[in-house]
């Protein structure tokens, strides 16, 4: 059976609703942060430039570089995370 995959008009929907999204791909959290929704990328050392593209929108505290953690600092980058200040989402 094909895979389905979503429009991108469909996820914009569903994660401007959404309290926040992280992922580990590139594009959910880019979607979700044009709509305003709280946004963090985990980004993998597999992934090509992709992590540049968050520099390039200077969104650079939305992303982490999972390399760069290990099992005691991992959870600095969700730290960081809660820490960006966010202004009310319409609703």
């Amino acid at each position: 059976m094909p895979r389905r995959i979503a429009s991108t008009a469909a996820c914009a929907s569903v994660y401007s609703q959404a309290e926040a999204v992280i992922g580990v791909e590139c594009h959910s959290p880019s979607i979700a942060l044009h709509s305003g929704t709280p946004t963090f990328y985990i980004r993998q050392p597999t992934d090509t430039c992709k992590g540049q593209m968050y520099r390039d929108i200077r969104a650079n505290d939305r992303f982490f570089e999972i390399d760069e953690a290990s099992g005691r600092s991992g959870g600095r980058g969700s730290r960081r995370f809660t820490r960006i200040p966010l202004p009310p989402k319409p609703r």
